[in-house]
């Protein structure tokens, strides 16, 4: 089956995911209309562990500490490389634990439209300096012979569920 069909199977039966991984059958695949594929010649892969304590009573969430692999090529600039690996680690556990949006639908008179039920960012929670974990990076360095320098995306690979 093709990605496309693939991803609307995959979107009735468990919903619409926060991230979709996609491992391209060839070294250079082509763009099509489904959103993030085929705008790099060449895809990073992530592994990734997270230690997480859940309170049984609030279910709150603490997450203590990240271990992150990602595969970029060659790390041509290796502090930026990392701070994007981090920084998708931040934008990872964001998404997982905090940040929500809640839909109301306008009046059937008005338009009966899909709206936020609270438009502002105020109420948009991400998180802080005091809510991120201890991240431990590991870069791979795997070069693509088919990359400029080897180098790979980074910082796109995030695999948080």
């Amino acid at each position: 089956m093709s990605f496309r069909e693939a991803i609307v199977l995959a979107e009735e039966k468990f919903g619409t995911p926060a991230r979709w991984a996609l491992i391209p059958r060839r070294a250079h695949p082509v763009a099509t209309k489904v959103a993030g594929v085929g705008p790099s010649p060449a895809y990073s892969y992530t592994a990734c562990v997270v230690e997480a304590e859940v309170d049984r009573n609030t279910g709150w969430i603490t997450v203590a500490k990240v271990w992150i692999a990602h595969d970029i090529g060659r790390a041509i600039n290796p502090v930026s490389a990392r701070g994007q690996v981090e920084g998708s680690v931040y934008m990872g556990l964001g998404e997982a634990l905090m940040e929500e949006q809640v839909f109301r639908r306008l009046p059937p008179k008005l338009s009966n439209a899909l709206v936020h039920k609270i438009p502002s960012l105020l109420e948009y929670k991400s998180l802080t300096s005091l809510d991120m974990p201890e991240v431990f990076t590991e870069l791979v360095e795997d070069p693509d012979p088919n990359c400029p320098f080897g180098a790979k995306e980074v910082g796109q690979g995030r695999s948080f569920r």
